[in-house]
């Protein structure tokens, strides 16, 4: 009985000490606020959490701390204290810092003058009108529109010697002068439209004698003429500068002239060539096929095809047709014998025989063709089909060669040989013309 009363009473201690511990582990104060040991823990844990910077040797000291109520009740009071300086040097609130100042910075800058003054630039972009130039024309040509205000005084030029096509216009622009608004007023403008012409001459034989007929220049005279437009500020441009410029408004010098020779005197490779050479002036030749089968010997009046070669090496030059062997109205009309069919052929075959004979020698086939007598409706067609695009006349009806002027009539201009240098003088020096399209009123809001 002693043994089984024994037994009871030792299990029970064990529980009783065992529930205590257990209770101790789970950090259950048990002895109430008298009990230091577990208060100091209580202020360790603070102040680790507090002081990132502590060793473990610190932490040992921490323990040791005096073990009376007083103490222990205020030394959480000191810890929750030391928190606020330290807290500088923790991370994370580094970061919220340095967040905060970087609104702040951002702030600043939303409050600042600079800032202020960009904000003012973009509602002045904003706020500027836009203004639609509404208008008709007639041809392609080069437009300059003014903006004038109510006493007439020209306030802004938004587009000058700008291309447009024919037919109906509407060009838009943001109403600014230097950068700034057009001021709230009522306003117009005028559209005018500009035409420069570019002269194209034609020369036939240079001759070094001063017996000259219509289509004959004395070597002198020619020599006086291109020195006259080199010295004057005029710029001999290719073939291709001028049907460019015609049909997209491509920018020209201000003084272009195209300087061309027909059918192909040999002069044109002997006489003018060297002088052209001397002032780095372009030109073409419109050759004629037959004309120059028939060079024969150095007397000829004709080049061979070997100076063809030679001129067309030079860089100078452009080679053109002007057919093989159409040089007169009964070769170039057509005949009663003939059918439209045998007709068209005819002059197709011509036309595609010189083309096949100067691509062979230059490399290039050609495209345009100065008509060797009055052309046909028939005759046109045919060229057309024989891959010809710019066609060149004597007798054109049309005007000086302007942009948007037509590419099957381009004004070809002989040069006669009793021309004084009066009359040269005019033939080259064609005034830009202009001429009022459009002129409306708007209002800035």
């Amino acid at each position: 009985m002693r043994y089984w009363l024994t037994l009871l009473i030792t299990s029970t201690v064990i529980f009783a000490l065992t529930f205590l511990l257990g209770l101790s582990i789970i950090g259950v104060d048990i002895f109430g606020p008298e009990e230091t040991g577990h208060g100091h823990e209580q202020t360790i844990d603070v102040t680790t959490h507090a002081d990132d910077d502590n060793t473990d040797s610190q932490h040992k000291d921490n323990v040791e701390v005096p073990a009376n109520e007083a103490e222990a009740t205020e030394q959480p009071v000191q810890a929750e204290t030391a928190v606020e300086p330290d807290a500088p040097d923790k991370p994370e609130i580094d970061e919220e810092k340095h967040e905060t100042s970087s609104n702040d910075e951002i702030t600043a800058k939303d409050d600042g003058t600079e800032n202020t003054s960009s904000k003012s630039e973009e509602e002045k972009e904003v706020t500027s009108q836009e203004v639609s130039f509404d208008f008709n024309m007639d041809t392609s040509a080069f437009i300059t529109i003014k903006v004038l205000d109510a006493g007439g005084k020209t306030v802004a030029v938004p587009f000058e010697n700008y291309p447009v096509s024919k037919g109906s216009q509407q060009i838009t622009w943001q109403a600014k002068v230097d950068s700034k608004p057009l001021a709230p007023a009522r306003y117009h403008y005028v559209v005018e439209q500009h035409n420069r012409g570019v002269p194209v001459l034609l020369y036939h034989e240079i001759s070094a004698s001063k017996e000259v007929n219509l289509y004959t220049e004395s070597l002198a005279d020619f020599r006086k003429q291109m020195q006259y437009l080199s010295s004057n500020g005029y710029q001999a441009i290719r073939l291709e500068q001028l049907t460019n410029y015609m049909s997209t408004g491509q920018k020209l010098p201000e003084k272009s002239v195209l300087i061309t020779f027909g059918d192909g005197y040999k002069s044109t490779y002997t006489r003018a060539l060297p002088i052209l050479k001397e002032l780095n002036f372009k030109a073409a030749l419109f050759t004629l096929g037959n004309f120059l089968d028939n060079s024969t010997g150095p007397s000829a009046l004709a080049m061979n095809w070997q100076e063809l070669e030679k001129l067309a090496d030079s860089g100078l030059f452009t080679i053109a047709s002007h057919s093989y062997n159409l040089h007169s109205k009964e070769l170039l009309y057509q005949n009663s014998q003939e059918s439209d069919t045998a007709y068209r052929e005819r002059l197709k075959q011509d036309f595609v025989k010189l083309n096949a004979k100067i691509k062979e020698i230059t490399g290039a086939k050609p495209t345009a063709l100065s008509w060797p007598a009055p052309q046909t409706p028939t005759a046109f067609i045919a060229a057309k089909e024989s891959g010809y695009r710019y066609f060149f006349r004597i007798n054109s009806s049309s005007e000086e060669n302007f942009y948007g002027s037509p590419l099957t009539d381009i004004k070809w201009s002989l040069v006669p040989s009793n021309a004084t240098m009066d009359n040269f003088k005019k033939m080259v020096e064609i005034e830009t013309t202009a001429k009022k399209v459009a002129e409306h009123y708007f209002t800035i809001q």
